[in-house]
């Protein structure tokens, strides 16, 4: 009877808590922005980061992130996240001080007045990509957060002034192949077409696509586990469809695509049948060379 009592009390919490975070995003998404056209910038992508942490039962980081919208709607911005704050990996902490440091000093050097939306982008994706290498088991969740920040930072950093007179620089030695990908579209509960969140995905596959010169393009459809079996295959090859529809509209040719469709066969997140997983709507892309 204890325990019954016990266990009722933690669900309560918890739907005390989950309803919380949701008041709490619906109340920073209300606020009209007072700041700079950077600041609210932030206010829009630190919602964006809000709203999937709350999806994904992380409340507490739903709050973190509705909190930093909060303060950039009110016309301030805290900056990106100290790496202090965070428990990161120690494998980790070299690299992320790095890249904070080159982002301090584009935003410093007039990144935030010059382009305030792929500032307000950078800093967001690199709180992003704090909270899932702290948590350090969503490796497709930790790629999207870094690959969005370096997109925008290598945007946003000042390019080096080109003297007009110099001697012809030696032929640069062959480079190492890029470890491109995997990529992960991820998609709303039971729907297959590419919301906004995810068509950043699909731009930015695109970009890469041009870069990497990849032979091919390989994309999976899956789906969770809440559904029957066959509806489940049916939706995850449309799913497959609309990253397909979207690669080409961005200019990606139709021969250069390959798909497959797993319905809920190969889950990135192991749950019970039956149960929706926000990881599980997907589908992954990835560079065959």
């Amino acid at each position: 009877m204890f325990e019954m009592i016990k266990k009722g009390a933690v669900v309560a919490a918890l739907v005390v808590l989950s309803g919380c975070t949701a008041q709490h995003i619906a109340d920073v998404k209300s606020m009209k922005p007072m700041g700079s056209t950077f600041e609210t910038g932030l206010h829009q992508e630190y919602l964006t980061l809000a709203q999937g942490e709350y999806d994904e039962s992380d409340w507490s980081d739903a709050d973190f992130f509705a909190s930093k919208g909060g303060t950039a709607a009110g016309g301030k911005s805290e900056g990106p996240q100290a790496i202090a704050a965070r428990g990161l990996p120690a494998d980790m902490v070299d690299e992320l001080t790095a890249v904070r440091a080159r982002l301090v000093t584009a935003l410093d050097a007039g990144g935030r007045d010059k382009m305030p939306d792929v500032a307000a982008r950078a800093q967001a994706m690199f709180d992003c990509w704090m909270q899932e290498q702290e948590e350090n088991f969503q490796p497709e969740d930790i790629a999207a957060c870094r690959d969005g920040f370096y997109t925008a930072l290598l945007k946003l950093e000042p390019k080096p002034m080109v003297p007009k007179v110099m001697a012809p620089a030696p032929p640069p030695p062959p480079a190492a192949p890029k470890k491109v990908g995997p990529f992960v579209v991820l998609f709303d509960f039971d729907k297959s077409n590419v919301n906004k969140l995810s068509q950043l995905v699909v731009d930015l596959i695109v970009a890469e696509a041009g870069t990497a010169k990849p032979k091919m393009i390989a994309l999976s459809g899956h789906t969770d586990k809440a559904g029957e079996d066959g509806y489940n295959m049916v939706l995850s090859k449309k799913r497959v469809d609309a990253v397909t529809a979207a690669l080409i509209k961005g200019g990606v040719a139709p021969s250069m695509i390959g798909t497959a469709i797993f319905g809920e066969e190969k889950p990135a997140q192991m749950t019970a049948d039956g149960k929706r997983s926000a990881k599980n709507r997907r589908v992954t892309v990835e560079f065959k060379f």
